[in-house]
């Protein structure tokens, strides 16, 4: 027999590396010198990992290996895989048997409910006459630019495939036993005995196979749950910043020096504001330099906070904040008078209301990588009534300010995506005169006058998402719980 060496690593192994019965056990390290017998080497981590151990009489075999500092779990699958060997943890002991058909029962908790995503921006820009002038009188000097983002988050159809392939290797000839389409449950058994079961309503999923694929089943379940589970809170701040005359061109936000204190990342899309083509830019910070792009902002102007909601989702799950106001405006429709036997009817004229939301929309993906990266997909829009357009006939409707734009950044866990550069105009008539006396009904006019001022407008959005996980989401909750019943 070779030589065995067994050596606990001091510390737990991490949650998310493991399976759930292993989190919180010392790592090991086995280190054997030529072959061993499995069983020696099973009793051996089982009593230093605080495991029973049940064998059947046909478990055996040598193994030579050389692990260092690996979860339990994960040693156990370096052992008893190449030895055609499968085991489980019940009640805290460990099963060890011959590879075989085995049948487990697990557990995949994940919504059914189908959600489907679409956001779509186009920007387009006519400059008519000179070389680009078209005979037909279509669009002169056409410039669009179009994005186009879906999102599908029906997660269970893309699991089944998976599944299998894992179960049965090859998908032809499976006999389909039940199953139903309205709870998307499916039953597949091929003439070998693997039989797969699932049924999304019960968040279940019945495999009988040989152990080792059942053991991949098993992972690829736990990982998928362990990911989609994953929630992200994300805090946003939308806010406009009335520029002072001297900075009609946008705030200057090259005193953050974003070389050395910030990442930027500068990732482009397109602006629908009142300057189309204009460009906007983002950067990421921590939250100890927040502080510094709020009075950066206050120092070029006036700030406007517009929003400030927050949203908890899903990983890969699109978020929607809608804050509104439903306007209203009546179209009118004339019928023409209608002539019978000789007697015309007089037009008849009705009116359709039409609706149309001023406000802030908001939708936001985020996505949760393995180095905790968060990466936001962004699609904000945010409108306003800047005046009213008449008709031929006298009918009015809204002119709306719109502002919206499309884009992804990722940022780590906790920091804030600021997005700014986003320009528009707007007219501010102000009042000048004799204090008091402008101000008077029908007399005012004698003692002041009425100036109309333009000013320039950037939007700053600031959106901080934080992963929440353990004591996280608790510790939010508090918090919000003591605003509330602060202002109450």
């Amino acid at each position: 027999m070779g030589l065995l060496i067994l050596v606990l690593v001091a510390g737990a192994a991490t949650a998310g590396a493991t399976a759930d019965w292993d989190e919180g056990r010392p790592e090991v390290t086995i280190v054997t010198n030529g072959w061993v017998e499995v069983r020696d080497i099973l009793r051996n981590v089982v009593a230093n990992a605080g495991l029973g151990l049940q064998m059947a009489p046909d478990v055996g075999g040598q193994v030579n290996v050389h692990l260092e500092g690996v979860p339990v779990a994960k040693a156990l699958d370096a052992l008893l895989t190449p030895a055609g060997l499968g085991y489980e943890v019940v009640d805290n002991v460990l099963v060890v048997y011959k590879e075989g058909m085995v049948t487990r029962w697990i557990t995949f908790d994940y919504p059914v409910t189908q959600r489907e995503g679409r956001g779509e921006l186009e920007v387009s820009a006519n400059s008519g006459g000179g070389e680009n002038s078209s005979s037909g009188g279509g669009e002169q000097g056409a410039n669009k630019s179009h994005v186009t983002s879906t999102a599908s988050m029906s997660i269970w159809p893309e699991v089944m495939e998976s599944l299998k392939v894992m179960v049965f290797k090859n998908a032809e000839g499976l006999q389909e036993r039940g199953g139903s389409k309205e709870n998307m449950a499916v039953s597949l058994s091929d003439g070998e005995g693997r039989v797969l079961v699932a049924n999304p309503m019960a968040s279940m999923v019945m495999v009988t196979a040989e152990w080792s694929r059942v053991h991949q089943v098993q992972q690829l379940l736990e990982r998928l749950e362990e990911s989609l589970q994953r929630q992200v809170a994300i805090e946003v701040r939308i806010m406009e910043v009335y520029l002072d005359s001297q900075q009609s061109t946008g705030i200057n936000w090259d005193v953050l020096n974003l070389n050395s204190d910030f990442r930027e990342i500068g990732l482009q899309s397109f602006d629908n504001s009142e300057h189309l083509g204009s460009e906007f830019f983002q950067f990421t910070l921590d939250s100890k330099h927040l502080g510094s792009v709020m009075e950066i902002a206050s120092k070029n102007g006036d700030i406007r906070t517009i929003s400030t909601p927050k949203v908890t989702s899903l990983n890969n799950q699109k978020a929607v904040i809608r804050i509104v106001t439903e306007n209203v405006f009546y179209q009118s429709t004339v019928a023409p008078a209608v002539v019978t036997n000789g007697v015309a009817t007089e037009p008849v004229i009705s009116y359709t209301p039409q609706t149309y939301p001023v406000g802030v929309v908001l939708d936001v993906t985020p996505q949760v990588g393995q180095d905790r990266l968060i990466t936001l997909n962004v699609h904000p829009t945010i409108s306003d009534i800047v005046g009213t357009a008449e008709s031929p006939n006298q009918d009015t409707a809204p002119i709306l300010s719109i502002r919206e734009l499309d884009t992804v950044g990722k940022v780590r866990d906790g920091e804030t995506l600021v997005i700014a550069g986003l320009m528009s105009e707007r007219t501010k008539q102000t009042r000048s005169g004799l204090p008091l006396l402008k101000d008077l009904p029908l007399l005012g006019y004698l003692f002041g006058k009425t100036t109309d001022k333009k000013m320039s407008i950037e939007l700053v959005m600031l959106l901080t998402p934080v992963i929440m996980e353990g004591d996280a989401a608790n510790d939010l909750a508090k918090a919000e719980l003591e605003k509330m019943n602060g202002k109450m």
